[in-house]
């Protein structure tokens, strides 16, 4: 979850910098982070499927992606917990947490992408 939250707060930065969620800047951390949970949950059913010869539910695309944004902006949204994320990070002075957000948003995205395309080939042969 502490990744989950760092994503989160990357993209909440991206968001008040943008200006495009001026008004609701939850919502740019929850769309980075609802984008690199999907990649990661389709590289675990990959995994899954090879290994225990799984085959994962026949869910429509859109459906899935409406459940997880909704539940993400619902976690987020909860009791202002997006803005205390946000507020927290802000008052660490660690190195790592002064990073420019899109290198971050970008790295975890090759990361998660990366990994996909491994197992993905491992999966194929």
């Amino acid at each position: 979850m502490l990744l989950c939250n760092y994503l989160f707060y990357k993209g909440y930065e991206l968001g008040i910098k943008n200006r495009s969620h001026e008004g609701y800047p939850v919502l740019g951390g929850v769309l980075v982070v609802g984008m690199w949970v999907t990649c990661n949950v389709g590289t675990l059913l990959l995994l899954l499927s090879y290994f225990f010869n799984f085959s994962p539910p026949r869910i429509n695309r859109y459906i899935g992606s409406f459940v997880i944004v909704t539940s993400l902006l619902i976690y987020y949204s909860y009791k202002g917990r997006g803005r205390k994320i946000a507020e927290r990070y802000n008052q660490m002075s660690h190195p790592i947490y002064r990073l420019n957000p899109y290198i971050v948003v970008f790295g975890s995205f090759m990361l998660s992408l990366g990994l996909l395309m491994i197992v993905g080939t491992f999966v194929n042969t």
